[in-house]
């Protein structure tokens, strides 16, 4: 519960309007990434569908990566897929690491027919 609250803490301070430190992907991808690290996709999720689909922000491929990485964690895969088919439809250029981190987390859950799937396409 620790790494939750210093997670929260630091979103809490680059939001305060005393500072107002740019909301980018930078700190989005990275708030993804901590929340799926310290074991809580759960909230990876909530603050994606919260502060960042709105709209305040155009996602870039380390965004999406991060987002494939808690979604294949809570075994979302129909998330996973409305994701990517948003990435193709907006241009959004697959890299490496995000074949890599789709791959990768399927295979961790156990979910290997869609990673072969996935592997063909």
């Amino acid at each position: 519960m620790e790494k939750l609250d210093r997670v929260v803490k630091v979103l809490e301070l680059i939001s305060d309007e005393k500072l107002k430190y740019p909301f980018d992907n930078f700190i989005c991808s990275s708030m993804i990434s901590r929340f799926v690290m310290i074991g809580k996709p759960e909230v990876a999720v909530e603050f994606f569908e919260n502060v960042v689909r709105p709209g305040s922000l155009k996602l870039n491929i380390v965004t999406c990566t991060a987002l494939v990485g808690a979604y294949c964690k809570l075994n979302r895969t129909v998330d996973v897929f409305d994701l990517v088919n948003w990435m193709e439809n907006n241009g959004l250029a697959f890299d490496v690491i995000f074949y890599s981190n789709w791959i990768y987390r399927y295979l961790r859950k156990g979910i290997i027919c869609e990673a072969f799937q996935n592997i063909e396409k």
